[in-house]
């Protein structure tokens, strides 16, 4: 979708350090950390640049030797890169995401999808094997995020695998006079375990900032989620930055394409700049952002083609996911 060589894999490698020669015995401790850093450190970039492994149809994998220094292991979810994501935002666990809810398949059924932002992948992977996308990237910067959303997805591929084949193989005969209505039964189950079998082989992850990846080719993507991440994006980069994300994301929808657009409301900024700054990080100044959440309707309208087609709102049994969900639909 960003570019053929991605189509072709699932897999993100990390290219690992090979064995340390024997002198690296009589180095101090300080020296090796050192050396462990700067592997790690040229690791991460071969990811972030796109080094992707296998070929189609290929297990997602990611491959490291060795392990970062203790610096580096150490999180801090400065973009929003949240690991246990649903117990930070509602301090509770749910089988599936809430958002699932209000989603239609006709946003995603048989269309190219791409996820931004995805952290571990779990509402990218529910949303191609439920609705049937034709193809699913998800991108995320994290590595430890991508690296899990790589595990879920050879996880999902066995099971729905494994659906597949039960229902290739009924145990049970029917009962007298149910017979048409089983057969239909398991012939909807088959055609839903196929779906998700094709719509999973479809599916790859990519380690990298969405802004500084290789810009998708025009038109290649129908449906674009962007769930969460633009507070992220404007803290880090400012106007300009979010006005690049809608320009990347305008230029890669096909006519008459879709987005998914969950952006976080304008309260929430000011405890996220406080977080960034305890981490050590500059920040463009609060009052500099002009680009405000409630004003991005009429922008995505003026500035990208992009008209709000409709809002969902989950419901008040999911606390916590009491954001709007804007869908915008590109000028065709």
């Amino acid at each position: 979708m960003l570019t053929e060589q991605n189509k072709a894999s699932d897999s993100v490698k990390v290219v690992g350090a090979s064995n340390p020669p024997a002198g690296n015995q009589t180095l101090s401790k300080r020296q090796r950390k050192k050396r462990r850093y700067q592997r790690f450190k040229q690791n991460k970039t071969q990811v972030a640049d796109g080094e992707l492994a296998g070929g189609a149809g290929a297990e997602a994998e990611v491959v490291s030797k060795g392990r970062a220094p203790a610096d580096s292991r150490r999180h801090a979810a400065v973009h929003g890169n949240y690991r246990r994501y649903y117990g930070y935002r509602l301090g509770q666990s749910f089988e599936e995401d809430p958002r699932l809810q209000v989603f239609e398949r006709r946003w995603f059924a048989n269309r190219r999808c791409l996820d931004i932002g995805c952290n571990e992948g779990l509402v990218t992977l529910a949303v191609a094997a439920r609705f049937g996308a034709a193809s699913m990237l998800g991108v995320d910067l994290d590595e430890h995020l991508i690296r899990n959303a790589c595990r879920h997805l050879r996880e999902e591929r066995t099971q729905a695998a494994a659906r597949l084949a039960a229902l290739a193989h009924p145990s049970a005969a029917s009962a007298p006079g149910q017979e048409g209505s089983t057969i239909a039964v398991g012939s909807m189950q088959r055609r839903v375990a196929v779906t998700a079998v094709r719509a999973l082989k479809a599916t790859h992850f990519q380690l990298g900032d969405f802004l500084d990846l290789e810009a998708p080719t025009l038109g290649s993507v129908d449906t674009v989620l962007c769930l969460s991440v633009t507070k992220w994006v404007h803290l880090h980069h400012g106007d300009a930055g979010l006005a690049a994300l809608f320009t990347r994301v305008a230029a890669a929808l096909s006519p008459g394409g879709l987005l998914v657009l969950e952006p976080q409301p304008w309260r929430s900024y000011q405890s996220a700049v406080g977080k960034l700054r305890r981490a050590g990080l500059a920040l463009p100044p609060l009052d500099s952002l002009q680009l405000r959440p409630e004003a991005l309707p009429a922008y995505l309208a003026e500035q990208h083609g992009l008209r709000l087609l409709e809002r969902r709102q989950v419901g008040a049994a999911a606390p916590g996911f009491d954001r709007p969900l804007l869908v915008f639909q590109r000028n065709g």
